[in-house]
C-alpha cells in the first residue's frame, strides 16, 4: 500500500509543478489593415503567410504585421471571398461570388463561376476539384474548368 503512495505521489508532484504553455491572442480589425471585419476563410502558404478571404473586403495577405489588400481592382473576381485554397504549386485560388480567382505571386487568372458559390476545394493530381454550396462538383484542369454533371449526396 504503502509503496503505491509513493509511486502515486512521484508520478503527481512533477505534474503539480509544471506549467503549460502560454500563448497570446492578438486581434485585428479594420483599424490594423484588414480590409472587412468578416472573415469567412483563412489558409496559410508555403512561406508563412496568412491569406484571408472577406465579405466584401476581398483577399488580405498577412505577413504577420502588416495586411496587403488584393480586390476586383487588382485583378480579382470579385470582393466577396468565401473559400481561400493554397495548391501545391503555392498558388492561392479564391472562391469568390463570382467565381474563382487564382493568385500565382504576380497576376490573378479568372474563372467564371459554372455553379454556385464554391465553399470548399481540394487538389488531386495538379487538378483542383471546388464543390458548391448546392454541393456541385467541379473541376479546374490546364486552366480550364468544367462542371461534373452530377451533385453529390450530403449524407454520403
Amino acid at each position: 500500500m504503502d509503496s503505491r503512495r509513493s509511486l502515486v505521489f512521484f508520478l503527481l508532484v512533477p505534474c503539480l509543478c509544471c506549467r503549460a504553455q502560454q500563448f497570446s491572442t492578438k486581434f485585428f480589425n479594420i483599424k490594423d489593415g484588414l480590409p472587412q471585419s468578416q472573415v469567412l476563410s483563412i489558409a496559410e502558404d508555403k512561406l508563412g503567410y496568412l491569406w484571408v478571404g472577406t465579405y466584401g473586403g476581398g483577399l488580405a495577405r498577412f505577413d504577420g504585421k502588416h495586411f496587403s489588400v488584393f480586390t476586383k481592382e487588382d485583378g480579382m473576381r470579385d470582393n466577396y471571398v468565401h473559400k481561400v485554397y493554397i495548391d501545391s504549386h503555392n498558388n492561392v485560388w479564391a472562391g469568390t461570388s463570382q467565381g474563382l480567382s487564382k493568385f500565382d505571386g504576380k497576376k490573378f487568372t479568372n474563372y467564371k463561376a459554372l455553379t454556385e458559390v464554391f465553399t470548399q476545394m481540394t487538389e488531386f493530381n495538379d487538378t483542383l476539384f471546388a464543390v458548391s454550396r448546392e454541393f456541385k462538383l467541379s473541376k479546374i484542369v490546364n486552366d480550364s474548368v468544367c462542371c461534373v454533371d452530377w451533385r453529390i449526396s450530403a449524407g454520403a
